[in-house]
């Protein structure tokens, strides 16, 4: 899973979709909290199937090109070269014309690895190229792998105001995601702009208290073994574990009331009967 995770974060922004299948006996429930844990933002469905495809074994792939041709099915582990070439032929076939030597030669390079920053990097250095076709091609390429991320910040720039947080989570992303690039330091301008308000300084003030807080639940959740926290035994075995969890708590709630990953810090410890 990790690198479907990966994929569909650099890549979902410019047209690749992921969509993942879930065969085996998880309830909805485990299923969500799986997804969540391992950090698939993509569509994943309960059962299914897909026409004119054969799912053997787990994990299975299918890989379809832009054009919706059947390009690759078997194990994850060999689909990458077949998804670079594929999405490399789709931004290609998005410029409008027949790639120039140029331009060819940098996709290329992104079919034998490296990220969207990567390829927009490279492309870069061909947007004042003296083939007016080398340039606008590459401007029009970079476009298209920049488009949900613009998106995203001209999002948080028109909420910079009514909700920084969220602004800044965005922008923050999108800067690291995009550094080198015109569109990484735009939003890192957003960044530092925001970094100093007092609601986005307690949030990132609060957050590593509020990590510390769901390894901690995570940890008696798997020992526990389906044990309920409200029970005498429970708050026994893992009384050390609790009255750490709500001391962090009382920390937060002293120090950052305000600030969401208090709240959430104070709904994970309530699952365990702390604070209450």
């Amino acid at each position: 899973m990790p690198h479907l995770v990966r994929w569909n974060e650099d890549l979902g922004d410019a047209g690749l979709a992921v969509i993942g299948m879930h065969v085996q006996k998880a309830t909805d429930e485990e299923l969500k909290a799986k997804t969540k844990a391992l950090g698939m933002r993509f569509a994943v469905t309960k059962g299914g199937g897909i026409s004119g495809v054969k799912l053997e074994g787990i994990p299975h792939c299918a890989l379809f090109d832009h054009t919706g041709k059947l390009v690759y099915e078997g194990h994850t582990n060999k689909v990458e070269p077949k998804l670079r070439e594929a999405f490399a032929d789709m931004l290609a076939a998005g410029a409008g014309e027949t790639p120039t030597k140029g331009v060819a030669g940098v996709l290329d390079l992104f079919k034998k690895g490296g990220s969207a920053a990567d390829l927009v990097r490279k492309l870069t250095t061909l947007k004042d190229d003296s083939d007016g076709s080398t340039a606008k091609q590459s401007k029009a390429i970079s476009a298209r792998l920049q488009t949900g991320a613009q998106a995203r910040l001209d999002e948080a720039k028109a909420n910079m105001k009514d909700d920084p947080i969220a602004a800044y989570d965005a922008a923050f992303q999108t800067a690291a995601r995009w550094k080198g690039t015109a569109l990484g330091k735009a939003a890192g301008e957003v960044v530092e702009k925001l970094k100093n308000e007092r609601p986005v300084w307690n949030e990132m003030k609060a957050r590593p208290t509020l990590e510390k807080i769901r390894t901690a639940e995570a940890a008696v959740t798997k020992a526990a073994k389906g044990q309920e926290p409200d029970t005498p035994e429970f708050k026994k075995a893992f009384a050390p574990q609790l009255k750490q969890m709500d001391t962090l708590l009382k920390g937060l709630k002293k120090q950052y009331p305000d600030a969401p990953a208090t709240a959430e810090a104070e709904e994970i410890a309530g699952r365990l009967g702390v604070g209450k």
